[in-house]
């Protein structure tokens, strides 16, 4: 209608003619909108169908039926629904600050592991079935923590991919991965060491015999590394 925020558009089926008036009502605590059908001539067969999307047609929300009417939570789409009391400490922010959304999360993730994050949520997503990664995360402080999140779906195989709902958990492995990487260092050195020093270095079992032995050792006695255990 000219001057109006209400939206008219006719439907001319062969059957006769449809009439969908599109409008918003004075806005309350939501945002509603109101659809009209009117049949303005003939016998026109109608069916009602109500698919919604969230954030203009980006957010597939999960959609379940209440009394007198139904509730739809973004969750398919990766928005967080809910979180343990422990979530804003993995990130040392507020439960106010905690991103609400994968969008969210995703800046938060190290910019070398954004393809790998990215493609296993896409890949659990098609599937429809649990996934264990590792990625780095940024806390508020700017200190790079490791997190392991396994994400498994909610549903059962017979849950529509579009409408599998998530539950992630996450773990602050940082300490373990440095120590991890510590112990591989340490591991490195003595190695380094064990095939370029000067001297004889020999591993040897409590009953005297010899497990491993250096090149070194091997050139002391003629014997090959081979022939010396």
């Amino acid at each position: 209608r000219d001057d109006t925020l209400v939206r008219e558009t006719d439907w001319p089926p062969p059957e006769g003619r449809v009439r969908v008036i599109a409008f918003r009502p004075p806005r309350t605590a939501g945002i509603d909108v109101m659809r009209i059908v009117v049949g303005v001539s003939g016998a026109v067969p109608m069916r009602t169908e109500m698919i919604l999307r969230f954030d203009y047609g980006r957010i597939v929300p999960w959609v379940k039926k209440v009394d007198g009417g139904i509730e739809a939570i973004a969750g398919p789409d990766g928005t967080f629904e809910s979180w343990s009391e422990t979530f804003p400490a993995l990130l040392g922010v507020a439960p106010a600050a905690v991103p609400k959304s994968t969008r969210a999360w995703l800046e938060l993730v190290h910019p070398e592991d954004r393809a790998h994050f990215r493609a296993t949520v896409v890949e659990a997503s098609k599937r429809g079935t649990r996934m264990d990664f590792e990625y780095r995360v940024r806390r508020a402080d700017g200190a790079w923590v490791q997190i392991r999140q396994v994400i498994e779906p909610l549903q059962d195989g017979a849950a529509a991919l579009s409408e599998m709902r998530w539950f992630n958990t996450l773990q602050d492995v940082t300490a373990q991965r440095q120590a991890a990487a510590a112990l591989e260092a340490s591991e490195r050195r003595y190695r380094s060491t064990f095939e370029q020093a000067a001297v004889g270095i020999v591993h040897s079992s409590l009953t005297g015999g010899v497990l491993l032995a250096n090149q070194a050792f091997a050139a002391m006695t003629g014997y090959t590394r081979t022939e010396t255990v």
